[in-house]
């Protein structure tokens, strides 16, 4: 036995003998939050226990807590997700060489474009902050403060040189835009029956973005 033992080990330490891999996780990280964000979509945050969302993926209890010790946590991920997804668009878009115009048409159709291409995050987003504890929730504000400032600045810009009026606050003016965006994912769903049902995402973002700029322009 000890002989069979010695010389296991020995084959084991071997530098020419290839470490044994780890076996994968069957499901990861990014996969668990997906199958949250669809679960809590569709019946809620709060009625919405860990014992259901380790049922939905298909692993015990154990497994969820090893990546996610609360509940809560898994919902900030979520919002924490959202921002930061939002953010890279809207900074893409800021990096552009276009005309301000230009480029705060293209903010206000990508913000429209983000919560029609991203519904079931953004359902949850917009439905469950209240559930939030202190410090995510503040840590969300700040987020989305971030996010508003980066087009403000823009709006801000277009009020120096003239071509929106003066009397514009550009936080609040940029606030009420997104609000109009960020509405679709009440009003737009597929194969909906609406008369609007056959525009494509595309298509409804550039309305939002035209119909907020000329409320803006002077």
């Amino acid at each position: 036995m000890l002989t069979s033992v010695t010389t296991e080990t020995q084959a084991s330490s071997d530098p020419k003998r290839p470490a044994p891999r780890r076996r994968k996780s069957r499901h990861t990280r990014e996969e668990m939050l997906t199958q949250a964000a669809e679960l809590f979509a569709e019946r809620g945050y709060r009625v919405t226990s860990l014992s259901d969302l380790a049922d939905r993926i298909g692993i015990a209890k154990a497994t969820l807590f090893h990546h996610f010790r609360t509940k809560e946590e898994i919902l900030f991920e979520l919002y924490t997700q959202a921002m930061e997804l939002a953010t890279a668009r809207i900074r893409a878009v800021d990096q552009s060489d276009d005309e301000p115009s230009v480029v705060l048409r293209g903010m206000f159709r990508e913000h429209t474009l983000l919560i029609l291409d991203n519904r079931t995050l953004f359902t949850i987003f917009f439905s469950e902050e209240s559930e939030l504890t202190e410090p995510h929730a503040a840590a969300v504000r700040t987020q989305q403060a971030d996010y508003i400032n980066i087009i403000a600045a823009r709006v801000s810009q277009l009020i120096d040189s003239g071509k929106i009026k003066r009397s514009v606050h550009p936080r609040l003016a940029v606030q009420i835009c997104l609000g109009a965006g960020s509405w679709t994912y009440r009003w737009v769903e597929p194969g909906a029956s609406r008369r609007d049902a056959d525009l494509s995402s595309e298509e409804i973002a550039s309305t939002v973005a035209d119909v907020m700029l000329d409320g803006l322009f002077d």
